[in-house]
């Protein structure tokens, strides 16, 4: 099994404190966070080694993974629409990730890969 690319200190660190059991979940979460990355990006660990990925854009990635999974199971937080009514009660919630999945976004891949313009000119010319 190959090595987490963040710790709980990270998570904590970028979020707020752990809960004891939440300690035990994001432990998880940067074990399969961390698999998913190396998954998606194959020769990671490689890159890492020779420099060509910065560490801590890779450690900031798996964090801001698990805090979206952990967040959206999180009661009160993770709400992306919320409606009230009050006669006679009616209440609902919309949450951006209610399964708490992990999921890289595209600023996560910008991140690791850096910025590649999606188009380039060789003239100085404007038009």
């Amino acid at each position: 099994m190959a090595y987490p690319f963040a710790d709980i200190s990270d998570v904590s660190a970028r979020w707020r404190p752990l809960t004891s059991d939440e300690e035990t979940q994001a432990d998880a979460l940067l074990r399969d966070a961390s698999a998913r990355l190396r998954a998606e990006f194959p020769t990671i660990d490689a890159q890492l080694t020779s420099g060509s990925v910065d560490p801590d854009a890779v450690v900031a990635v798996a964090c801001r993974m698990v805090i979206r999974a952990m967040v959206g199971t999180a009661a009160g937080q993770g709400v992306t629409q919320q409606s009230q009514t009050a006669g006679p009660f009616s209440s609902s919630a919309t949450f951006a990730n209610p399964m708490g999945n992990l999921y890289i976004t595209r600023d996560d891949e910008r991140l690791i890969r850096g910025y590649w313009p999606a188009a380039t000119t060789t003239s100085d010319d404007p038009c």
